[in-house]
Protein backbone atom coordinates (compact mmCIF):
# COMPACT_ATOMS: atom_id res chain seq x y z
CA UNK A 1 0.00 0.00 0.00
CA UNK A 2 2.90 2.56 1.17
CA UNK A 3 4.92 1.45 -2.79
CA UNK A 4 1.08 2.13 -4.51
CA UNK A 5 0.80 5.93 -2.37
CA UNK A 6 4.46 6.74 -2.62
CA UNK A 7 4.29 5.62 -6.57
CA UNK A 8 1.15 8.41 -7.03
CA UNK A 9 2.68 10.65 -5.65
CA UNK A 10 5.87 10.53 -7.77
CA UNK A 11 3.22 10.72 -10.60
CA UNK A 12 1.77 13.54 -9.14
CA UNK A 13 5.04 15.70 -8.65
CA UNK A 14 6.15 15.33 -12.08
CA UNK A 15 3.12 15.81 -13.54
CA UNK A 16 3.36 19.30 -11.62
CA UNK A 17 7.07 19.85 -13.08
CA UNK A 18 5.56 19.17 -16.41
CA UNK A 19 2.94 21.58 -16.30
CA UNK A 20 5.66 24.40 -14.63
CA UNK A 21 7.97 23.25 -17.59
CA UNK A 22 5.36 23.75 -20.57
CA UNK A 23 3.96 27.08 -18.87
CA UNK A 24 7.57 28.73 -19.18
CA UNK A 25 7.80 27.44 -22.73
CA UNK A 26 4.50 29.11 -23.16
CA UNK A 27 5.72 32.61 -21.69
CA UNK A 28 9.12 31.69 -24.12
CA UNK A 29 7.39 31.52 -26.90
CA UNK A 30 4.67 34.81 -26.28
CA UNK A 31 8.17 36.84 -25.43
CA UNK A 32 9.48 35.41 -28.67
CA UNK A 33 6.71 36.40 -30.67
CA UNK A 34 6.39 39.59 -29.70
CA UNK A 35 6.73 42.57 -32.11
CA UNK A 36 6.70 46.18 -31.66
CA UNK A 37 3.33 47.80 -32.22
CA UNK A 38 3.01 48.96 -35.68
CA UNK A 39 2.06 52.68 -35.90
CA UNK A 40 0.00 54.46 -38.31
CA UNK A 41 1.11 57.88 -39.52
CA UNK A 42 -1.24 59.69 -41.54
CA UNK A 43 0.04 62.20 -44.49
CA UNK A 44 -2.34 64.62 -46.43
CA UNK A 45 -1.24 66.61 -49.46
CA UNK A 46 -4.09 69.01 -51.06
CA UNK A 47 -4.14 72.16 -53.30
CA UNK A 48 -7.53 72.44 -54.69
CA UNK A 49 -10.61 73.11 -52.45
CA UNK A 50 -12.46 69.76 -52.51
CA UNK A 51 -9.59 67.46 -52.02
CA UNK A 52 -8.48 70.11 -48.98
CA UNK A 53 -12.01 69.60 -47.35
CA UNK A 54 -11.72 65.99 -47.98
CA UNK A 55 -8.47 65.70 -46.56
CA UNK A 56 -9.14 68.09 -43.50
CA UNK A 57 -12.34 65.93 -42.68
CA UNK A 58 -10.81 62.43 -42.84
CA UNK A 59 -7.82 63.84 -40.55
CA UNK A 60 -10.66 64.62 -37.63
CA UNK A 61 -12.03 61.13 -37.71
CA UNK A 62 -8.73 59.59 -35.74
CA UNK A 63 -6.31 60.35 -33.32
CA UNK A 64 -2.96 58.92 -34.74
CA UNK A 65 0.08 61.20 -35.61
CA UNK A 66 -0.57 63.61 -38.51
CA UNK A 67 1.41 65.72 -40.85
CA UNK A 68 -0.78 67.90 -43.00
CA UNK A 69 0.04 70.27 -45.85
CA UNK A 70 -1.92 72.27 -48.27
CA UNK A 71 -2.14 74.81 -50.84
CA UNK A 72 -4.76 77.13 -50.03
CA UNK A 73 -3.63 77.52 -46.28
CA UNK A 74 -5.94 80.56 -45.98
CA UNK A 75 -8.77 78.04 -46.13
CA UNK A 76 -8.10 76.79 -42.01
CA UNK A 77 -7.09 78.25 -38.89
CA UNK A 78 -4.15 76.06 -38.38
CA UNK A 79 -3.72 76.88 -34.57
CA UNK A 80 -7.14 74.92 -34.46
CA UNK A 81 -6.01 71.81 -35.49
CA UNK A 82 -5.93 68.75 -32.98
CA UNK A 83 -2.02 68.28 -30.94
CA UNK A 84 -2.14 64.90 -32.82
CA UNK A 85 -1.85 67.13 -36.11
CA UNK A 86 0.91 68.98 -37.37
CA UNK A 87 0.56 71.62 -40.25
CA UNK A 88 3.64 71.73 -42.26
CA UNK A 89 4.18 75.22 -43.95
CA UNK A 90 7.51 75.20 -45.97
CA UNK A 91 6.82 77.85 -48.38
CA UNK A 92 3.40 78.18 -47.62
CA UNK A 93 3.29 76.48 -50.62
CA UNK A 94 3.69 72.90 -50.88
CA UNK A 95 4.18 73.12 -54.21
CA UNK A 96 7.24 74.33 -53.62
CA UNK A 97 10.68 72.71 -53.52
CA UNK A 98 11.14 73.37 -49.48
CA UNK A 99 7.65 71.93 -48.78
CA UNK A 100 8.07 69.06 -50.51
CA UNK A 101 11.61 68.16 -49.04
CA UNK A 102 10.33 68.78 -45.59
CA UNK A 103 7.40 66.21 -46.51
CA UNK A 104 9.33 63.84 -47.68
CA UNK A 105 12.24 64.19 -44.90
CA UNK A 106 10.35 62.99 -42.17
CA UNK A 107 8.96 60.19 -43.95
CA UNK A 108 12.12 59.15 -43.93
CA UNK A 109 12.69 59.60 -40.82
CA UNK A 110 10.09 58.13 -39.55
CA UNK A 111 10.97 54.72 -42.03
CA UNK A 112 14.15 54.87 -40.52
CA UNK A 113 13.31 55.60 -37.14
CA UNK A 114 10.07 53.53 -36.63
CA UNK A 115 10.92 50.27 -39.15
CA UNK A 116 8.18 48.23 -38.44
CA UNK A 117 5.70 51.82 -39.15
CA UNK A 118 3.18 51.94 -42.07
CA UNK A 119 2.00 55.21 -43.84
CA UNK A 120 -1.55 56.34 -44.65
CA UNK A 121 -1.29 58.93 -47.32
CA UNK A 122 -4.07 61.27 -49.02
CA UNK A 123 -3.49 63.22 -51.78
CA UNK A 124 -5.04 64.77 -55.01
CA UNK A 125 -6.29 62.80 -57.57
CA UNK A 126 -4.34 65.00 -60.02
CA UNK A 127 -0.95 64.51 -57.95
CA UNK A 128 -1.71 60.70 -57.31
CA UNK A 129 1.95 59.75 -58.70
CA UNK A 130 3.07 61.04 -55.19
CA UNK A 131 2.00 57.99 -53.04
CA UNK A 132 4.87 56.39 -55.39
CA UNK A 133 7.26 59.64 -55.55
CA UNK A 134 7.54 60.00 -52.10
CA UNK A 135 7.66 56.84 -50.45
CA UNK A 136 8.40 53.68 -52.99
CA UNK A 137 11.20 56.09 -54.90
CA UNK A 138 12.42 56.86 -51.35
CA UNK A 139 12.94 52.88 -50.65
CA UNK A 140 9.86 52.19 -48.88
CA UNK A 141 8.03 49.40 -48.97
CA UNK A 142 4.97 49.79 -51.09
CA UNK A 143 2.85 47.39 -48.73
CA UNK A 144 3.73 49.57 -45.82
CA UNK A 145 1.79 52.52 -47.75
CA UNK A 146 -2.11 52.83 -48.21
CA UNK A 147 -2.90 55.61 -50.80
CA UNK A 148 -6.22 57.22 -50.75
CA UNK A 149 -6.76 59.69 -54.01
CA UNK A 150 -8.72 62.34 -53.36
CA UNK A 151 -11.54 63.76 -56.09
CA UNK A 152 -10.87 67.40 -56.73
CA UNK A 153 -13.88 67.53 -58.24
CA UNK A 154 -15.33 68.26 -61.77
CA UNK A 155 -11.57 68.12 -62.99
CA UNK A 156 -12.04 64.35 -61.93
CA UNK A 157 -14.61 63.61 -64.18
CA UNK A 158 -13.72 66.10 -67.17
CA UNK A 159 -10.08 64.45 -67.63
CA UNK A 160 -11.97 61.20 -67.86
CA UNK A 161 -13.93 62.39 -70.28
CA UNK A 162 -11.11 63.94 -72.32
CA UNK A 163 -9.05 60.71 -72.05
CA UNK A 164 -11.32 57.85 -72.22
CA UNK A 165 -14.86 58.51 -73.87
CA UNK A 166 -14.03 58.12 -77.37
CA UNK A 167 -12.96 53.77 -77.69
CA UNK A 168 -10.11 53.76 -80.44
CA UNK A 169 -8.50 56.78 -78.10
CA UNK A 170 -9.48 55.52 -74.82
CA UNK A 171 -8.44 52.42 -75.08
CA UNK A 172 -4.86 53.21 -76.25
CA UNK A 173 -4.45 55.48 -73.78
CA UNK A 174 -5.42 53.21 -71.02
CA UNK A 175 -3.02 50.77 -71.78
CA UNK A 176 -0.24 53.52 -72.26
CA UNK A 177 -0.76 54.35 -68.54
CA UNK A 178 -1.15 50.91 -67.55
CA UNK A 179 2.26 50.15 -69.23
CA UNK A 180 3.97 53.60 -67.92
CA UNK A 181 3.28 52.83 -64.05
CA UNK A 182 3.76 49.00 -63.93
CA UNK A 183 7.25 49.79 -65.16
CA UNK A 184 7.90 51.94 -62.55
CA UNK A 185 10.52 50.04 -59.75
CA UNK A 186 7.61 49.34 -57.31
CA UNK A 187 10.18 47.00 -55.51
CA UNK A 188 13.31 49.04 -55.46
CA UNK A 189 15.06 49.11 -51.96
CA UNK A 190 17.96 51.89 -53.14
CA UNK A 191 16.37 55.95 -52.78
CA UNK A 192 15.36 57.15 -56.71
CA UNK A 193 16.04 61.01 -58.13
CA UNK A 194 12.64 62.05 -58.73
CA UNK A 195 12.02 64.49 -61.28
CA UNK A 196 12.35 68.66 -59.50
CA UNK A 197 8.31 69.04 -59.91
CA UNK A 198 7.03 66.58 -63.01
CA UNK A 199 6.11 64.50 -59.42
CA UNK A 200 3.11 66.79 -59.45
CA UNK A 201 1.38 66.19 -62.61
CA UNK A 202 -0.18 62.82 -63.40
CA UNK A 203 -3.81 64.23 -64.25
CA UNK A 204 -4.02 60.61 -66.32
CA UNK A 205 -3.02 58.29 -63.44
CA UNK A 206 -5.56 58.19 -61.00
CA UNK A 207 -7.98 55.93 -62.65
CA UNK A 208 -5.43 53.03 -63.72
CA UNK A 209 -3.66 53.82 -59.93
CA UNK A 210 -7.26 52.69 -57.94
CA UNK A 211 -6.59 49.33 -59.26
CA UNK A 212 -3.44 48.93 -57.36
CA UNK A 213 -3.43 47.22 -54.46
CA UNK A 214 -3.30 49.55 -51.72
CA UNK A 215 -4.70 52.49 -53.41
CA UNK A 216 -8.78 53.81 -52.70
CA UNK A 217 -10.12 56.55 -54.36
CA UNK A 218 -12.76 58.75 -52.97
CA UNK A 219 -15.26 60.39 -55.30
CA UNK A 220 -18.92 61.63 -55.14
CA UNK A 221 -19.85 58.62 -57.98
CA UNK A 222 -17.51 56.36 -60.02
CA UNK A 223 -20.71 55.79 -62.34
CA UNK A 224 -20.84 59.77 -63.17
CA UNK A 225 -17.56 58.77 -65.39
CA UNK A 226 -18.12 59.03 -68.87
CA UNK A 227 -17.19 56.56 -71.75
CA UNK A 228 -18.49 54.54 -74.72
CA UNK A 229 -15.70 52.21 -74.53
CA UNK A 230 -17.05 48.96 -73.18
CA UNK A 231 -13.35 47.82 -72.38
CA UNK A 232 -12.78 51.07 -70.48
CA UNK A 233 -16.22 50.33 -68.63
CA UNK A 234 -15.00 47.23 -67.23
CA UNK A 235 -11.74 48.66 -66.43
CA UNK A 236 -13.47 51.27 -64.56
CA UNK A 237 -15.24 48.33 -62.48
CA UNK A 238 -11.53 46.98 -61.16
CA UNK A 239 -11.20 50.63 -59.71
CA UNK A 240 -11.29 50.13 -56.10
CA UNK A 241 -13.41 53.41 -55.48
CA UNK A 242 -15.43 54.28 -52.41
CA UNK A 243 -18.31 56.78 -53.17
CA UNK A 244 -18.64 59.27 -50.88
CA UNK A 245 -18.26 62.80 -50.33
CA UNK A 246 -16.86 65.81 -47.92
CA UNK A 247 -20.57 66.53 -47.02
CA UNK A 248 -20.80 62.60 -45.91
CA UNK A 249 -17.44 62.30 -44.44
CA UNK A 250 -18.58 65.71 -41.94
CA UNK A 251 -21.94 64.15 -41.41
CA UNK A 252 -19.74 60.78 -39.82
CA UNK A 253 -18.38 62.73 -37.75
CA UNK A 254 -19.63 63.55 -34.05
CA UNK A 255 -20.97 66.75 -33.64
CA UNK A 256 -18.03 68.00 -31.44
CA UNK A 257 -16.19 67.67 -34.81
CA UNK A 258 -18.03 68.39 -37.03
CA UNK A 259 -17.99 72.30 -34.77
CA UNK A 260 -13.90 72.10 -34.79
CA UNK A 261 -14.35 71.64 -39.00
CA UNK A 262 -16.43 74.87 -38.76
CA UNK A 263 -14.17 76.71 -36.78
CA UNK A 264 -10.72 75.18 -38.84
CA UNK A 265 -12.76 77.07 -42.12
CA UNK A 266 -13.48 79.79 -40.70
CA UNK A 267 -16.84 79.76 -40.69
CA UNK A 268 -19.60 81.14 -38.47
CA UNK A 269 -22.23 79.86 -38.94
CA UNK A 270 -25.09 81.93 -36.43
CA UNK A 271 -23.46 85.30 -38.39
CA UNK A 272 -24.70 84.17 -41.72
CA UNK A 273 -27.98 82.68 -40.66
CA UNK A 274 -28.92 85.55 -38.60
CA UNK A 275 -27.97 87.89 -41.83
CA UNK A 276 -30.75 85.42 -43.65
CA UNK A 277 -32.81 86.64 -41.23
CA UNK A 278 -32.57 90.36 -41.58
CA UNK A 279 -35.02 90.53 -44.22
CA UNK A 280 -38.39 88.92 -44.78
CA UNK A 281 -37.78 88.15 -48.31
CA UNK A 282 -36.08 84.73 -49.12
CA UNK A 283 -32.42 84.49 -50.17
CA UNK A 284 -31.04 83.85 -53.27
CA UNK A 285 -27.22 82.89 -53.88
CA UNK A 286 -25.33 83.51 -56.86
CA UNK A 287 -21.70 81.87 -57.42
CA UNK A 288 -19.10 83.72 -58.95
CA UNK A 289 -16.52 82.72 -60.86
CA UNK A 290 -13.08 84.30 -62.29
CA UNK A 291 -12.67 87.50 -63.96
CA UNK A 292 -15.79 86.68 -67.29
CA UNK A 293 -16.45 89.66 -69.77
CA UNK A 294 -20.27 88.22 -69.26
CA UNK A 295 -20.41 87.67 -65.54
CA UNK A 296 -21.25 91.29 -64.63
CA UNK A 297 -24.10 91.26 -67.73
CA UNK A 298 -25.35 87.75 -65.65
CA UNK A 299 -25.18 89.36 -62.24
CA UNK A 300 -27.43 92.45 -63.45
CA UNK A 301 -29.77 90.15 -65.63
CA UNK A 302 -30.19 87.82 -62.23
CA UNK A 303 -30.32 91.14 -60.05
CA UNK A 304 -33.19 92.64 -62.62
CA UNK A 305 -35.27 89.42 -62.46
CA UNK A 306 -35.05 88.39 -58.78
CA UNK A 307 -34.32 91.44 -56.42
CA UNK A 308 -37.64 92.03 -55.43
CA UNK A 309 -38.95 88.74 -54.70
CA UNK A 310 -35.09 87.39 -53.10
CA UNK A 311 -32.08 89.01 -51.14
CA UNK A 312 -29.35 88.77 -53.53
CA UNK A 313 -26.13 87.63 -51.87
CA UNK A 314 -23.05 87.28 -54.39
CA UNK A 315 -20.10 84.65 -53.65
CA UNK A 316 -17.21 86.15 -55.96
CA UNK A 317 -14.65 84.01 -56.78
CA UNK A 318 -11.04 84.28 -54.84
CA UNK A 319 -9.38 85.34 -57.87
CA UNK A 320 -12.10 87.80 -59.23
CA UNK A 321 -11.30 91.14 -58.57
CA UNK A 322 -14.63 93.05 -60.14
CA UNK A 323 -16.74 92.23 -57.53
CA UNK A 324 -16.03 94.95 -55.22
CA UNK A 325 -18.10 97.75 -57.18
CA UNK A 326 -21.06 95.45 -57.18
CA UNK A 327 -23.08 96.29 -53.67
CA UNK A 328 -22.72 99.82 -55.05
CA UNK A 329 -24.03 98.92 -58.66
CA UNK A 330 -26.66 97.43 -57.41
CA UNK A 331 -28.12 98.50 -53.96
CA UNK A 332 -29.37 95.98 -51.72
CA UNK A 333 -26.97 93.33 -52.93
CA UNK A 334 -24.80 91.85 -50.54
CA UNK A 335 -21.44 90.17 -50.49
CA UNK A 336 -20.23 87.33 -49.02
CA UNK A 337 -16.08 86.76 -48.26
CA UNK A 338 -14.64 85.70 -51.51
CA UNK A 339 -11.93 83.29 -49.33
CA UNK A 340 -14.35 81.52 -47.41
CA UNK A 341 -14.68 77.85 -49.00
CA UNK A 342 -18.12 77.94 -50.16
CA UNK A 343 -19.14 74.15 -49.85
CA UNK A 344 -18.82 74.40 -46.37
CA UNK A 345 -21.46 77.37 -46.20
CA UNK A 346 -23.70 75.51 -48.19
CA UNK A 347 -22.93 72.57 -45.89
CA UNK A 348 -23.93 74.29 -43.27
CA UNK A 349 -27.14 76.49 -44.25
CA UNK A 350 -28.34 74.58 -46.48
CA UNK A 351 -31.48 74.41 -45.10
CA UNK A 352 -31.93 78.34 -44.56
CA UNK A 353 -30.99 78.44 -48.18
CA UNK A 354 -33.81 79.21 -50.39
CA UNK A 355 -32.06 79.20 -53.86
CA UNK A 356 -28.85 78.75 -55.21
CA UNK A 357 -27.65 79.64 -59.19
CA UNK A 358 -24.36 81.13 -60.96
CA UNK A 359 -21.14 80.21 -62.93
CA UNK A 360 -20.82 76.10 -62.75
CA UNK A 361 -18.49 74.89 -60.18
CA UNK A 362 -18.00 71.61 -58.09
CA UNK A 363 -19.86 72.97 -55.27
CA UNK A 364 -23.17 72.09 -57.47
CA UNK A 365 -22.01 68.70 -56.92
CA UNK A 366 -23.05 68.61 -53.24
CA UNK A 367 -26.03 70.68 -53.42
CA UNK A 368 -29.67 69.34 -54.11
CA UNK A 369 -31.20 70.59 -57.57
CA UNK A 370 -34.02 70.87 -55.96
CA UNK A 371 -32.11 74.19 -54.88
CA UNK A 372 -30.68 75.46 -57.65
CA UNK A 373 -32.94 78.27 -59.76
CA UNK A 374 -30.69 78.63 -62.55
CA UNK A 375 -26.91 78.60 -64.07
CA UNK A 376 -24.96 80.33 -66.53
CA UNK A 377 -24.49 77.98 -69.29
CA UNK A 378 -26.80 76.93 -72.78
CA UNK A 379 -27.98 73.91 -71.31
CA UNK A 380 -26.78 70.67 -69.35
CA UNK A 381 -25.04 69.77 -72.09
CA UNK A 382 -22.41 72.69 -72.04
CA UNK A 383 -21.62 72.20 -68.25
CA UNK A 384 -18.75 71.08 -66.64
CA UNK A 385 -18.66 66.62 -66.35
CA UNK A 386 -20.54 65.44 -64.81
CA UNK A 387 -22.80 68.35 -64.02
CA UNK A 388 -23.97 67.67 -66.92
CA UNK A 389 -25.80 64.44 -66.10
CA UNK A 390 -26.76 65.56 -62.92
CA UNK A 391 -28.83 68.48 -64.53
CA UNK A 392 -29.89 67.01 -67.75
CA UNK A 393 -33.21 66.41 -66.68
CA UNK A 394 -33.79 69.54 -64.03
CA UNK A 395 -36.30 72.21 -64.02
CA UNK A 396 -33.89 75.38 -64.09
CA UNK A 397 -33.27 78.48 -65.77
CA UNK A 398 -30.70 78.80 -68.54
CA UNK A 399 -29.22 81.82 -68.31
CA UNK A 400 -26.74 83.02 -71.32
Amino acid sequence: MKRICHLIFLILLLNLINSCSNEDDLEGNRENSYSPKKETYYFYVTFGTMPSLYASLHALSHNNPTYFSCERINTFDVNLFPSNITFLYGDNNPNKISARDMMKNRIMEINRMEPNSVFEFFVDDLRSRLGYDWFVAQGIDSSKVKVTLLSDGTATYNNFFDYFYNPSQGNAKWDDVASEINNLKWNSVDKLITPKLAEYQSHDWPYYMSTLPNYTYFKQDKNLLETQSSYIKSQVMNMKVKNISPLDLLNSLPLEKQNLFYNLTKFDKQKFSELFKKSPKKNLIIIGTTNSSAQEQYISQVYNEYSNEYDIFYKPHPADKDYLDYEKTYPGLILLPAQMPFEVFVWSLIDEIDVIGGNQSTVFMTVPVNKIKFLFAKDSESLFKPLNLIFKDADIEWIQ
